[in-house]
């Protein structure tokens, strides 16, 4: 991880905001708490302490000590000061360390599609071929897809039992003991929904209506980090098999790359919204090799003049999105009841996420890099460009043949090592 980022904050706020990763043997409670005395409270403890003295109920739960412990991630959070930087790197518990780069919410771009004229099938299902895949009996059953974002109104019909786990995070990334199965906006309900909701009512949403979500709310006040961090590493402690993000921040920058091969080392498939800057210009950590970037077309089969899209100066992987898939008008879930229209690489997102969760119900043995390649290896790219759209829109019927090919090749485990 860079530390330039840390350097620049040190100079312009005298404290950074840094993630650090931490050696399994030096993972213990007791050499924890010798690197908690190198962090200070980060300006959102301060906050959140003033708050709490004037009994201000927007501040929920615990402040949290200075230094986050994300477990299931290998990694430390928190802030610290010049000497406390000097003094955390020269630390043999650490693997590395450097800034933690603000990550901010992809929303959607809004949506004046006439309800009352759509069709009950939403469009963007159809266009992947779910229909195909429902008819094999296919439904995300089975299938944990962790979804992190705004929250989910646990209420709404089209959700009903879809919600398998609920967390949400506060100010500083600690759970909030008791919160509600809710929405803090209107984002993460809609994503929810094209990716399990369930059928009935006036539309069709759910790509996956079998599957199940562990759903938090990290996006919307307090330090984004801290809460986005926490909420992966609370997601991990379930068996998802997808992680479905739409966060990110405008360029290239590496400080996030460990965790997302910590998280496909886990069996999960990260996928990101690619963002929504247009050409020229992509988000990380969409555009990292290690994550799948979704681009969004409409249903003429064109990209999003807003979708991004970027060519980046590496060998491995560098068209950004590597897929991209229906993300304009797409009808979805309302919080607080109803359905409304979106449009953006978040709607686009949801869509990868969901087809995912079916070919893994159909192929449970597969691993996170052969669903990865059966979904890039079966795109079309029709009236779209490679520079725009990447692979392509994929086809769900021949990512399913192509899936089920691979495992069904597999070298089979005779004892404890499988026949060269």
């Amino acid at each position: 991880m860079a530390n330039s980022h840390v350097l620049q904050q040190l100079r312009t706020r005298g404290t950074a905001t840094v993630i650090a990763s931490i050696k399994p043997r030096y993972r213990s409670p007791e050499r924890l708490a010798g690197l908690e005395k190198h962090f200070v409270a980060s300006e959102q403890h301060r906050e959140f302490a003033m708050a709490r003295a004037r009994r201000d109920r927007r501040y929920v739960g615990e402040p949290g000590p200075a230094m986050l412990y994300l477990e299931n991630l290998g990694v430390v959070v928190g802030d610290v000061t010049r000497e406390g930087w000097d003094r955390l790197r020269q630390s043999a518990a650490l693997d590395e360390a450097g800034g933690a780069v603000p990550l901010r919410p992809i929303t959607g771009l809004g949506s004046a599609a006439d309800l009352t004229a759509a069709p009950q099938l939403s469009w963007g299902l159809e266009k992947i071929g779910a229909p195909s895949l429902w008819a094999r009996g296919l439904s995300g059953k089975g299938v944990l897809v962790g979804h992190l974002d705004t929250g989910v109104d646990g209420a709404h019909p089209a959700l009903k039992g879809a919600i398998e786990a609920f967390a949400e995070f506060n100010a500083t990334g600690q759970v909030v003991k008791g919160a509600p199965v809710a929405d803090s906006s209107d984002h993460g309900t809609h994503t929810a929904g094209t990716i399990a909701g369930r059928p009935g009512g006036p539309f069709t949403i759910g790509l996956a209506p079998g599957c199940k979500l562990v759903s938090g709310t990290v996006i919307e006040g307090g330090d984004p980090v801290k809460r986005i961090l926490a909420g992966v590493n609370w997601a991990l402690r379930f068996p998802i098999r997808v992680l479905s993000l739409s966060v990110g921040f405008e360029g290239h920058f590496d400080h996030y790359a460990p965790l997302l091969a910590t998280v496909r080392a886990k069996g999960v498939l990260p996928v990101f919204a690619a963002g929504n800057f247009g050409p020229g210009a992509s988000c990380a950590p969409a555009n990292y090799p290690e994550a799948v970037a979704v681009g969004a077309m409409d249903n003429d089969g064109e990209v999003d003049p807003n979708s991004s899209s970027e060519r980046l100066r590496r060998k491995l992987d560098p068209q950004v999105p590597d897929v991209t898939l229906p993300g304009v008008d797409i009808i979805s879930a309302n919080a607080g009841g109803g359905f409304r229209a979106d449009t953006g690489t978040s709607m686009a997102a949801p869509h990868a996420s969901g087809l995912a969760a079916l070919l893994w119900e159909a192929c449970p043995a597969a691993t996170v890099d052969q669903v990865q390649a059966a979904i890039y290896g079966s795109c079309e790219l029709g009236r779209m460009t490679t520079a725009r759209a990447g692979r392509g829109l994929p086809d769900g019927v021949k990512a399913l043949a192509a899936l089920e090919k691979m495992v069904a090749s597999r070298p089979k485990a005779r004892g404890k090592s499988a026949p060269a």
